[in-house]
């Protein structure tokens, strides 16, 4: 995406599920055999106006909705067969809390199916 920086995912990322209290978000990164339930499809830097960990202030940010969009999400899918729009949703990983007072700058965009975990398929590709 021209402006963001954005680019896909240099290796395949799994995760398990997500936690979020009070905008900090962690999730556990799984191997892909692994069964899981997150999918990254994007990586992108931190907007410059919004640097922060927290999650709902990254959701309104109009760069990041567009990194993180469905759009975008169904571009990068490899695998055709999984292309079924109706069961997919999207969310945002920005670093943790922790994270970000470390340094980190980057957020994810991830993909997972509705309903359900993925048993080990990778959706996702350069």
């Amino acid at each position: 995406m021209a402006g963001a920086g954005a680019a896909c995912a240099a290796k395949p990322e799994c995760w398990g599920g997500l936690v979020a209290i009070a905008g900090d978000t962690t999730a556990k990164r799984i191997g892909c055999e692994e069964t899981h339930a997150w999918e990254t499809f994007a990586i992108a830097p931190l907007p410059r106006d919004s640097l922060t960990y927290d999650l709902a202030a990254l959701e309104k940010h109009p760069t990041v909705k567009k990194v993180c969009s469905d759009q975008v999400m169904f571009a990068s899918m490899f695998d055709t067969r999984n292309d079924r729009r109706t069961r997919w949703h999207k969310t945002i990983l920005p670093p943790s809390r922790e994270q970000f007072e470390g340094g980190a700058r980057t957020y994810r965009c991830l993909g997972g199916l509705i309903g359900r975990e993925l048993p080990g398929v990778i959706s996702f590709g350069r």
